[in-house]
């Protein structure tokens, strides 16, 4: 970013960079207002509870796993647009990290700076890939744990950097068998593990996730109409069929639009400041803004 401050020539207003500035900067607060906020009341009331059925627990994690990149992603895109807005362009964070195959190519699309940040500081300086396997796997589980503790001084965040530290080193180990399964099994494989273990990441302790952990494997206490306790939100009585229907219904939207959609710096890639562009990007602002109503905490706030 240093040489763009230094150009005299984007000193100067420009409306094509504008218009792209406003278009990424409403669909990142559409993103973080509207839809991570909606979602951190089921993770955050689906955390909080005693005991979670199959089913709680399971959308417990999805509505954590949606909230972070919705979250992120979504702060990382207002800033992207706030950028261009002044002729500057930040880098894009995430690339679909959702329809990543293994651990190691979502990491390459998640957090992209941060993971390019690891990889200079500390994967390089420890050897890299230069010093033969053992040494590899090593210096893989010592950034992933650097990783951890970058998000915070606890357990929780050490194992959850240690476990993706070690399943990158499995892939790399069982990387031949691994090429042969399907590419759809591999990227479902891929995102199970990821919300896994990003329980681990939301948990306020151990207990607190060997609880929707349990949940998760409790086949036995399918809890349906428990799903729907996770959208109460004490101000407006909606039936608990009605909220199980609406907390699956948007789950199932916001993984067809992970796994289906396009990305967003791929969407600025084909911009054009036409009528329905500025009219959808008018329409995203608003219903934004009203959203802005509710409490609205970043989750990288933290980090």
């Amino acid at each position: 970013m240093i040489p763009q401050f230094k150009d005299e020539t984007r000193r100067y207003w420009n409306w094509d960079n504008a218009a792209k500035g406003a278009y990424i900067f409403a669909i990142g607060l559409f993103k973080k207002a509207v839809i991570a906020d909606t979602l951190a009341l089921f993770a955050d009331t689906g955390f909080a509870a005693s005991s979670l059925g199959f089913c709680a627990a399971w959308a417990t994690a999805l509505s954590y796993t949606f909230q972070v990149y919705f979250d992120f992603s979504g702060y990382s895109d207002m800033a992207v647009g706030l950028g261009k807005l002044y002729n500057i362009d930040i880098p894009f964070n995430f690339r679909s990290p959702y329809q990543s195959e293994s651990i190691g190519v979502f990491w390459r699309r998640w957090h992209i700076t941060l993971g390019r940040a690891l990889q200079s500081y500390i994967y390089f300086p420890l050897g890299g890939s230069r010093e033969g396997k053992l040494k590899t796997y090593r210096n893989l589980l010592i950034t992933f744990l650097v990783s951890g503790l970058w998000h915070g001084a606890a357990w929780t965040f050490v194992l959850w950097g240690a476990l993706h530290g070690l399943f990158n080193a499995l892939e790399r180990v069982f990387s031949k068998p691994l090429s042969k399964v399907p590419h759809w099994l591999r990227v479902l494989g891929t995102f199970f593990i990821v919300n896994a273990l990003w329980v681990l990441f939301r948990a306020d302790s151990f207990a607190n996730a060997a609880m929707v952990y349990r949940g998760m494997a409790d086949v036995s206490n399918l809890a349906l109409t428990q799903v729907g306790t996770l959208a109460v939100d004490g101000f407006v009585g909606i039936p608990v069929v009605l909220n199980t229907v609406y907390v699956l219904g948007l789950l199932a939207l916001l993984a067809f639009v992970c796994f289906r959609c396009e990305n967003s710096c791929h969407m600025l890639a084909r911009f054009t400041c036409g009528r329905k562009t500025r009219i959808v990007t008018a329409i995203l602002f608003c219903i934004a803004l009203v959203h802005l109503s509710r409490e609205s905490v970043f989750i990288y706030f933290n980090f």
